[in-house]
């Protein structure tokens, strides 16, 4: 993508599935930038997780939002938690004990959005340490649409998929 494509009749699709928009620090500076070089026509196909209710109103989020609200069987969360904590068990300096919570953020570069953040709390002898090991973005359709609009890429549809967590595939088209 770091090069200007030449010109084609041919549409191009760029797919951005399993999380990978999310895991953008700035999603819209990617699309303003990175993908700048498409030409009109061509596609932009994202997987999205959505807001479980609306960013102002944390409340909600912490009680609907699956990763906040507790929801999420201990059998789901384990693997992942042991998989996370292997490096910190293994390379840390007198490790007592990795335990680990989700914090709601709402500092997000896509209005409407909000982010959970994964900390680990690590525990030695010296104290307890706190460190962010994943997140979790979740898009408000209409104002990712329009932070999309407004940066040259008109939704074209958007498709629910899942049943485990709201998410869907949204097709966007680049309009200039």
């Amino acid at each position: 993508i770091l090069y200007i494509l030449r010109k084609s009749s041919r549409r191009r699709l760029v797919t951005m599935l399993g999380g990978t928009f999310h895991n953008l620090d700035n999603e819209l500076s990617f699309v303003r930038r990175s993908l700048s070089v498409f030409q009109a026509g061509d596609l932009l196909l994202l997987d999205v997780a959505t807001v479980a209710a609306p960013a102002d109103r944390p409340d909600l989020i912490r009680k609907l939002d699956p990763r906040l609200s507790g929801a999420i069987p201990a059998d789901w969360t384990q693997p992942f938690d042991e998989w996370l904590g292997g490096p910190l068990r293994r390379y840390g300096q007198d490790v007592e004990s990795v335990t680990f919570r989700s914090e709601l953020t709402l500092r997000n570069c896509i209005p409407g959005s909000y982010c959970i953040e994964y900390l680990a709390d690590v525990t030695t002898p010296a104290g307890k340490r706190s460190f962010a090991m994943h997140h979790w973005k979740r898009y408000d359709t209409a104002a990712l649409s329009q932070a999309l609009r407004e940066s040259g890429w008109e939704t074209l549809v958007v498709l629910p998929f899942s049943d485990n967590y709201p998410r869907v595939l949204l097709l966007a088209c680049k309009s200039h």
